[in-house]
């Protein structure tokens, strides 16, 4: 029996790839809640890349622009309306690293932007 697993609402981000990296990580047998907040990290990312006039182009994204990213995202209030703490900034780093890792396997991206962060 098929199992069908809900795609989440941005699944049309990075032209498609968080939708199949996330059916990757099912197919690796990683818990709903850890594919949910991989794939946050990588939400945000775009999001941010969106809001500040980038494409969410994985062959276009660069390491300054992820930079930008971890700066806002640090700056960003957290739930309490503190700044985000440094364990979000951190799961969310090692969310969009994996992604890029594995868009590099999947043939999708030939650089690793995020090499030197």
């Amino acid at each position: 029996m098929l199992v069908s697993h809900p795609v989440t609402a941005d699944a049309a981000l990075f032209d498609g790839l968080l939708a199949s990296w996330q059916l990757s990580l099912r197919a690796a047998n990683k818990s709903p809640r850890t594919v949910e907040n991989y794939a946050e990290g990588v939400v945000r990312l775009a999001q941010w890349l969106r809001a500040h006039g980038h494409t969410d182009d994985v062959t276009q994204l660069t390491a300054e622009q992820v930079r930008g990213w971890m700066v806002d995202l640090k700056a960003s209030p957290g739930r309490r309306g503190n700044p985000t703490a440094d364990t979000t900034v951190r799961g969310r780093y090692v969310a969009v690293k994996l992604f890029l890792s594995w868009c590099i396997a999947e043939g999708e991206l030939v650089a690793h932007p995020m090499v030197n962060i």
